[in-house]
């Protein structure tokens, strides 16, 4: 079952629940936005025109239904059908007066604005906000909840990041309640086989924890590779083109039972890239399900439980 069906489920239970208190709820009025500084930038009014410059802050964007008010993107920055927004290149080395050329209000990057180009856009009135990419979840939400701020207000801003984020978030803690009492596996996500891995310090890392046990040791997605033979976790979970015949075509993977036992699964890296929340919330999903089979149905109720909840609090709130 799609996350979008678990939760369509769960708001129906959770509005025949609170049906007879809703009657005397009442509608709050709006606000005026406020003068706002988020990441050490000072905003007296919501940026009309923005540049994106990651795919993450593009999503972001996007999240909000803040399409409107994209005006330029990189090559790397996906748009949902219907939506069309002119790229400006590639984002490992954005072209600032092409950048300019589109009348920006604000320019959003993951990366750090060198001090020329800072200065070029303080001169052309452009306001220039970092937001670093995410190590986890937690972090993920506090980047999410400063740009709604921005575009939003301190208050609205909070809950649509919330909101934005909560089917990633009530999929991880499902999983995790699910399992709790289960054996877990072991895992390293290999970026690439013998080269990289997703360490405990790292998004990827993280996004998978509620599985079982990341055994990739080190950090900064750097990895002793012997140390992982050694370690010979149950599961190998790796980006793909690479997959599991690969693996078995190269006699220096032999040794691992995760081989053996065809315990590999490969992903689109681009997910972590773009962090679109409602298919990385699915992929956590459908990915529990494969390794732990007699758990599907548990981790399906406690998600329409938890997301009932979630229905109710936001309703009483």
């Amino acid at each position: 079952m799609k996350l979008k069906q678990i939760a369509s489920m769960a708001l129906v239970i959770a509005s025949l629940l609170f049906l007879p208190a809703c009657q005397s709820a009442e509608i709050p009025q709006e606000s005026g936005y406020q003068p706002i500084t988020v990441l050490g930038v000072s905003f007296t009014e919501p940026p009309e025109r923005v540049a994106s410059l990651s795919p993450s802050t593009t999503e972001m964007i996007l999240q909000f239904g803040l399409e409107d008010r994209l005006i330029a993107r990189t090559d790397g920055c996906m748009l949902p059908d219907g939506i069309e927004v002119p790229s400006i290149g590639d984002g490992s080395d954005p072209d600032f007066d092409r950048i300019l050329a589109s009348r920006p209000s604000l320019v959003i990057s993951q990366n750090s604005f060198s001090k020329t180009t800072l200065d070029k856009l303080n001169q052309a009135g452009v306001k220039a906000l970092v937001i670093p990419p995410a190590d986890d979840l937690r972090e993920l939400q506090s980047y999410y909840i400063a740009l709604a701020t921005v575009f939003f207000g301190s208050e609205e801003g909070a809950s649509k990041a919330k909101n934005a984020m909560r089917p990633l978030v009530l999929a991880s803690n499902a999983i995790r309640i699910a399992l709790a009492d289960s054996e877990t596996i072991s895992f390293v996500y290999f970026l690439k086989p013998g080269a990289s891995a997703a360490t405990a310090d790292t998004f990827i890392g993280n996004f998978f924890s509620c599985l079982g046990k990341n055994a990739a040791q080190g950090s900064g997605y750097q990895i002793d590779f012997a140390q992982a033979q050694e370690t010979d976790p149950s599961y190998l979970f790796l980006s793909r083109p690479y997959a599991l015949e690969n693996l078995m075509a190269d006699p220096g993977w032999a040794g691992f039972s995760a081989v053996q036992n065809g315990n590999v699964l490969s992903f689109d890296a681009s997910l972590f890239e773009r962090r679109n929340l409602l298919s990385l919330a699915d992929v956590l999903l459908e990915t529990a399900k494969t390794i732990y089979p007699e758990r599907a149905e548990e981790i399906e109720a406690v998600l329409i439980r938890l997301e009932a909840e979630a229905v109710l609090s936001e309703i009483a709130g």
